[in-house]
């Protein structure tokens, strides 16, 4: 009985560990649905404008 809990439980965490991902690839970034007049910015544009010096990047850590 406990071994048919544990790996059910292993097999659940697995499915959503690893098919959840998939899936959210799959959708894209949720925020452009929603919010489709909001500018984004790839992250290879990011660090291009980083490089030539069009924008800077501020990490602020706690």
């Amino acid at each position: 009985m406990m071994f048919r809990l544990l790996f059910s439980l292993f097999l659940v965490t697995n499915l959503f560990v690893f098919i959840q991902p998939a899936w959210s690839a799959q959708e894209g970034f949720p925020g452009r649905e929603k919010y489709p007049d909001v500018p984004f910015m790839e992250i290879d544009d990011l660090y291009n404008k980083k490089n030539r010096g069009e924008v800077l990047i501020v990490d602020i850590a706690h």
